[in-house]
């Protein structure tokens, strides 16, 4: 069973452990932790969500992630997540921010990462990720409109598409 570690909304960790399929206490938050990849070329990496996953099955995202494990930092719990979803060995993610969600009981936090990596040699992880896409910026307004996109992730695509993208080392 994989169990995590229970954080305050601040993002203080708690000597709580939490576990995958059990109710999140209230006042109590679970981290995850999603990368935003973009190629040295400028593209952007969109995964497509497996249609077998529950929440936002066949959505593309515009990042790897996942559950951070008990134990485990937010940068790496990114890196390995990385590694699982797309096959790409990070170099250096740098740290965005973090963000609350209430509704889910999580804070997010999110990278970055500029990589020079083959973009063909991008290995899907079954029962996660479908199919990936490198979308060039100067199609991006297009590939939104007319694909499903996880919501929560638009203002971090905007803020790559329009040169916002504010990362500091973490």
């Amino acid at each position: 069973m994989e169990k995590w570690d229970a954080y305050l909304s601040n993002g203080q960790k708690t000597h709580i452990t939490l576990a995958r399929g059990q109710g999140i206490p209230e006042g109590l938050f679970h981290l995850v932790a999603e990368v935003l990849v973009q190629h040295s070329d400028g593209d952007i990496l969109f995964m497509q969500r497996s249609p077998l996953k529950g929440q936002y099955g066949g959505y593309f995202e515009a990042s790897a992630g996942g559950s951070v494990l008990q134990g485990e930092e937010s940068k790496d719990a990114v890196v390995r997540e990385l590694a699982e979803e797309t096959g790409i060995k990070a170099e250096e993610p740098l740290f965005i921010d973090q963000k609350v969600l209430l509704d889910a009981a999580s804070l997010i936090d999110r990278y970055y990462l500029k990589t020079s990596w083959d973009k063909n040699a991008i290995s899907l992880q079954p029962h996660e990720t479908a199919s990936f896409i490198w979308v060039p910026l100067t199609e991006l307004d297009t590939f939104i409109a007319g694909h499903p996109i996880l919501p929560r992730q638009l203002e971090t695509i905007r803020n790559v598409q329009y040169g916002k993208m504010k990362s500091k080392p973490s």
